[in-house]
């Protein structure tokens, strides 16, 4: 609880919307165990994560290369999961990935794995 309302209080201290311009504070990362770094400035995005520390989880979403976390799109249905990532290179095309294989995931699939997954718990 603590750490999310440290991300919480980061979020609304670091964007100050003035005419053309985004600031924030650098020493308002400190306390963040995970920074997304998701304003509409590419420049303020990278600034941000280049300036956190190398034990601070980040996702940067204008280059997804500069930061330590990617943000997968997770199906789930019932006890079946389904990860997909284009590793920050294309969310778009995550989306799409996503979408194809999400009928796949059918209500008989799912009720299939979790008889299977009963069937594995007994002794």
């Amino acid at each position: 609880m603590h750490k999310q309302y440290f991300a919480c209080h980061i979020v609304r201290k670091i964007i100050y919307n003035f005419p053309q311009k985004i600031v924030f504070v650098l020493l308002d990362l400190k306390p963040a165990f995970f920074i997304i770094a998701a304003t509409n400035d590419r420049g303020v995005n990278q600034e941000i994560a280049a300036n956190a520390s190398e034990t601070q989880l980040v996702n940067c979403v204008s280059k997804a290369e500069q930061g330590s976390v990617y943000m997968p799109k997770i199906i789930r249905k019932g006890r079946i999961q389904v990860s997909v990532s284009t590793s920050g290179a294309s969310p778009a095309h995550t989306k799409r990935l996503a979408e194809n294989i999400e009928p796949l995931m059918t209500d008989d699939l799912a009720e299939e794995v979790d008889r299977l997954f009963e069937k594995r718990r007994r002794p």
